[in-house]
């Protein structure tokens, strides 16, 4: 099968527990509790499968996993590169509680992602291929056998500062995440900064209230409009997946990007990374939700 865009990376179990404190004790009542096959290359997969892209996964999961196939089928996701390993699918648990939100990480068949190798024919038929957080080794080892399709790669607390300056042609990192590593101010300068250390064009999005895309030394900032401000950071994958899907299509990424936060938007009033909407309704709250500024 030739794909339009092959994405890398973990699939977990996730664990989302909502907590509070039990009042003269330092245990936690467990409020809400839910478990779900998630994590970041099957989201994206997912989400791009949705608005008619072909996706590929490569993954590692563990017998546990055993939904995970019924799962890709529905999505008519290809899993030829899915690895079944002996160790249990990575996990992840995600505990909310009144002063926000942590997670818990097991690496579990995601840390031996690509011990069993990957060809390049495979990739270098696709038209992106889309590389999550992973160890700067083993994403180095996969963009040497890309030649043709564009290499995109998303950052996140995981992620090694290496990675920041690999020549991937597009680097998707928060704001947060951003000013941690390069001690610049505003996310227009953290994208301006890291544009120059290695990658082709840096999006910096900023909760999904912004998105600033800096290419050839310049920076556009795409915006909601004034009232619609809010944060979305537990949704940034949510923004690469429609990011992603509309840049196939269009190859402009100012309309790729408020494709990204629209349909963020749409994950973040849902509370769900992974949100069924139509492209023609994500497209309808684009026109109306989000603004282009320092347009050149």
């Amino acid at each position: 099968m030739t794909s339009d865009v092959v994405v890398v990376g973990s699939v977990d179990i996730v664990t989302d527990m909502g907590v509070r404190p039990v009042p003269n004790s330092s245990d936690y009542l467990i409020t809400s509790l839910n478990e779900r096959i998630g994590g970041d290359a099957i989201d994206i997969s997912i989400i791009c499968s949705m608005f008619g892209v072909r996706p590929s996964l490569v993954s590692a999961i563990g017998m546990d996993a055993y939904k995970i196939l019924a799962l890709l089928d529905r999505h008519s996701i290809d899993y030829s590169h899915l690895v079944v390993s002996e160790t249990n699918t990575g996990k992840r648990m995600v505990v909310h509680d009144e002063t926000g939100q942590s997670s818990l990480f097991y690496p579990g068949a995601n840390a031996h992602l690509l011990s069993y190798g990957i060809d390049a024919p495979f990739l270098n038929n696709a038209r992106i291929v889309h590389l999550c957080a992973g160890d700067v080794a083993e994403c180095r080892q996969l963009i040497a056998k890309v030649h043709d399709p564009y290499v995109t790669c998303q950052f996140d607390a995981r992620s090694s500062p290496a990675l920041l300056r690999e020549e991937v042609d597009i680097l998707f990192i928060q704001a947060m995440h951003a000013k941690r590593h390069t001690n610049c101010e505003t996310p227009v300068e953290c994208a301006s900064h890291l544009a120059a250390s290695g990658p082709q064009v840096v999006i910096v999005n900023d909760g999904g209230r912004q998105a600033h895309i800096c290419k050839d030394g310049t920076t556009v900032s795409i915006s909601f409009a004034p009232g619609m401000s809010y944060d979305a950071s537990r949704y940034f994958t949510s923004f690469v997946g429609a990011f992603l899907s509309r840049f196939l299509r269009t190859k402009n990424y100012k309309s790729a990007a408020s494709f990204g936060m629209a349909y963020q938007h749409f994950a973040y009033m849902a509370r769900d990374r992974v949100v069924d909407k139509a492209a023609a309704d994500v497209e309808d709250m684009m026109y109306k939700i989000v603004r282009v500024d320092n347009e050149q």
